[in-house]
């Protein structure tokens, strides 16, 4: 049997989420992400620790790197624009 294909729109906290349960499920699956931005993974909740100079670099709220993101992924597609979804032409 092949992969089953997901497609998860929006690399925020819950599409990460979404896909790092799928990868640990045991069950084999084909994931694309596509996000509007190319900063995924940003911890926003560190900004008032960055603004109080208690952490020296915004670089250290990112909990995933994009180019370990896509080793894992079938497929990401940063700085791309969902528009509309064809759900009955999967």
């Amino acid at each position: 049997m092949s992969a089953e294909k997901i497609v998860i729109v929006g690399a925020n906290h819950a599409g990460l989420a979404v896909a790092r349960n799928l990868m640990d499920s045991g069950k084999e699956f084909e994931i694309t992400m596509i996000d509007k931005s190319d900063n995924l993974g940003y911890l926003s909740c560190g900004t008032p620790l960055l603004l109080s100079n208690e952490i020296n670099s915004y670089r250290n709220f990112f909990y995933v790197d994009n180019e370990t993101l896509r080793k894992q992924l079938a497929a990401l597609y940063t700085e791309a624009l969902v528009e509309s979804i064809l759900g009955t032409k999967k």
